[in-house]
Parts: structure tokens; sequence; C-alpha cells
């Protein structure tokens, strides 16, 4: 299994703990906030009008785009390939995982 916890700074729920799930599993945080701070910005904008010309690691996608919901993550993430992701924290530990 492999579980990643996103690096919000206004959360302590994870990052005040040595992995969320024990030593077997383990929970390394990413590098950025949330799932939708790891989308590309053409991924984006194939489902959403007016997108920003950058996005920070750190904001809240409904900051920059009110329209934006948490659901349409998935649509969003299957229109992006795993090299999109692949020099992230995130795409590091998926190669890791599934190299074992």
């Amino acid at each position: 299994m492999l579980s990643l916890g996103g690096d919000d700074p206004a959360s302590n729920f994870i990052r005040d703990r040595d992995g969320a799930f024990g030593p077997a599993i383990g929970c390394p945080l990413t590098d950025r906030r949330a799932t939708e701070n790891y989308f590309t910005l053409g991924a984006i904008a194939n489902l959403y009008e007016n997108v920003p010309l950058q996005l920070s690691h750190y904001q809240p996608l409904i900051d920059l785009i009110p329209s934006f919901l948490k659901y349409d993550n998935g649509t969003i993430a299957a229109q992006m390939d795993r090299a999109d992701i692949a020099d992230t924290h995130v795409g590091q530990a998926i190669e890791g995982f599934l190299r074992r």
C-alpha cells in the first residue's frame, strides 16, 4: 500500500506524526499542498476556463478558479501522463512503489 499526505501548512494532522499508519506503511509528505497542485495547466484548462498562467505549490486551486471542485480531480488527472509528475515527490514515490 502507498499512502501520501499533503503538506498543507494549515493542517498539523499528518505533519506532526511519524507516518499516519505506522512504520510498516508510512505516510511520506508530499512537496505540495494538495493533489490539484500537481496538475498541469493544460489538464486543468481542459475542464475549466480562465486558468491562470502559473500555479503555486501551496495555494488552493479554488482561490484561483472559484468554480473548481475536488470532485473533478480524477477527470483532470486522467488527462495527464506519468511523465507530467515524474520529477515530483509524488512521481518518485509512485515509481518506487511500482518497483517493489
